[in-house]
Parts: C-alpha cells; structure tokens; sequence
C-alpha cells in the first residue's frame, strides 16, 4: 500500500488550507493550532507559489499547512475567533 501524502505536492491548497484562506479573506488573519498547542495568527502571501505566514514572518507553512521548519509547527485545526 502507498502512502498518498507522500505523493502530493506541499503546495497544493487542500480542503483545510482553502478554509484558513476563507478565514483570512473575511477577517484579515485566521487563527490556528499548531502541534506544540499553541494558537497562531496567520496571513497568506501571494508571492510565488504562496504561502501562510505569521505577520512578523517567525513562522512560514507550505500551502498544505505543513511547516516549512518543523513537523511540531504544522497547522493542525482552526482555532476559534
């Protein structure tokens, strides 16, 4: 058996990012939860093939929500308003 996740590309929006995007196209930011349980404030940059980033730019996720630095600062779930 294959694992897909493997096979996809990190830049490709999926259903979760494409909800954090909706988050920031209505409020400005979008918070999230990362897996070191912490909640982070989120943008979206356009530039090149995009991607999610803190403000002060300290954080940098791939599209798919996958940390460019560390597996413990993946994008886990929408964190509430």
């Amino acid at each position: 058996m294959k694992n897909e996740r493997t096979t996809q590309n990190f830049n490709d929006i999926t259903i979760f990012s494409k909800a954090v995007l909706e988050d920031i196209r209505c409020f400005g930011t979008a918070k999230v939860k990362i897996r070191i349980n912490r909640v982070i404030e989120v943008i979206y940059s356009t530039e090149g093939d995009g991607c999610f980033h803190t403000p002060n730019w300290e954080y940098v996720w791939n599209n798919d929500g996958t940390s460019v630095k560390s597996r413990n600062l993946d994008m886990i779930e929408i964190a509430d308003k």
